[in-house]
């Protein structure tokens, strides 16, 4: 009989554990979702530039959040550019596509830098088409280029998400 209260006791105490776990991170959440937006991820192409920040660009705007602007095709322009009037020869090619990478300057070589961290952080956000507002690495908005429209969409899905 011992035995068995004992596991019933510790049982309950298990179950009484988890609770307090899962309000605890419930809480966590719920403080998470009223949190103040800290970084903002517009990805977009050449062919829908953002509207209010300008592409390629990054750092603060007026709201006071950190804005990184990638367009995603960007490394296809450099791909272009690399092979204009290559030869026929694929070793010369190879020599010639090499020594355009080398002569980059330092804007396209940034271009091409911040390209490719946004593809990857595409890939691991699961974004998968554009234009695309990710805030803080969570939630997405889709097919909106211009920022304020974005925030309207986000702030609007977090007052539908509390609690009243």
């Amino acid at each position: 009989m011992t035995g068995q209260l004992s596991m019933h006791c510790r049982r309950d105490q298990f179950i009484g554990l988890v609770c307090v776990v899962l309000l605890s991170v419930n809480t966590l959440a719920d403080q998470k979702t009223t949190d103040p937006i800290q970084l903002v991820e517009m990805f977009t192409t050449t062919e829908r530039p953002i509207a209010e920040i300008g592409a390629n660009g990054s750092g603060r705007n007026r709201q006071g959040l950190d804005i990184l602007v990638v367009e995603i095709d960007g490394i296809q322009a450099v791909e272009h550019n690399l092979s204009l009037d290559l030869s026929a020869d694929p070793k010369r090619s190879k020599q010639v596509a090499l020594q355009r990478l080398q002569q980059m300057d330092e804007e396209a070589r940034s271009r091409l830098q911040l390209t490719a961290m946004g593809l990857t952080k595409t890939m691991r956000y699961g974004v998968d088409r554009t234009p695309a507002v990710v805030f803080d690495g969570k939630t997405v908005v889709y097919g909106v280029t211009d920022l304020t429209v974005a925030l309207e969409h986000y702030e609007a899905w977090q007052r539908r998400r509390r609690p009243k």
